[in-house]
């Protein structure tokens, strides 16, 4: 019966879109970030998003040391940003330079080109065994483009309209 169980629950967990999303940070000069699916808003009032990290990331640490996160909003024209930054060795700190926006001399993990973006505080984290979920606070958004966004579906992979 568990057999049937974790197959059942595998297909459910297939049927699940989500949005595509980079989540970046820096810290001491390091800049990184990586492809997400699994971020949600929970508050609108106090402008909250839950976002589930791996603490496999490199990403991760540099969250975890700022405490600051921007999550970068894909537009569904960007389903080859999102392959870079989800490759699961990916770790060129120089790479990832090129597509994030430099302001006063001060580099930023702002997608240049991305629809839009949230720079957020962590407000909160919650252990969620290989992954953390961190509560954010938008401190600040930008909306650079009228496009939709990119969607992911496990099933089938990307969507675009």
């Amino acid at each position: 019966m568990p057999r049937q169980i974790d197959q059942r629950l595998n297909q459910a967990m297939r049927l699940m879109a989500n949005g595509v999303f980079v989540i970046a940070a820096a810290y001491d000069g390091q800049v990184r970030g990586f492809t997400a699916t699994w971020v949600t808003q929970v508050s609108y009032d106090h402008p909250l998003v839950a976002v589930s990290v791996s603490k496999s990331h490199h990403t991760y640490h540099l969250i975890e040391r700022s405490g600051e996160m921007v999550i970068n909003i894909l537009a569904a024209s960007q389903a080859d940003v999102a392959r870079h930054f989800g490759h699961k060795s990916h770790d060129n700190t120089h790479e990832d330079r090129r597509y994030f926006q430099v302001t006063d001399g001060v580099e930023t993990p702002i997608l240049v080109e991305s629809l839009a973006s949230l720079r957020c505080r962590v407000t909160s984290s919650c252990d969620a065994r290989d992954h953390t979920v961190f509560v954010v606070e938008v401190t600040e958004a930008a909306v650079r483009g009228d496009d939709e966004p990119l969607l992911y579906w496990p099933r089938n992979g990307f969507l675009r309209r």
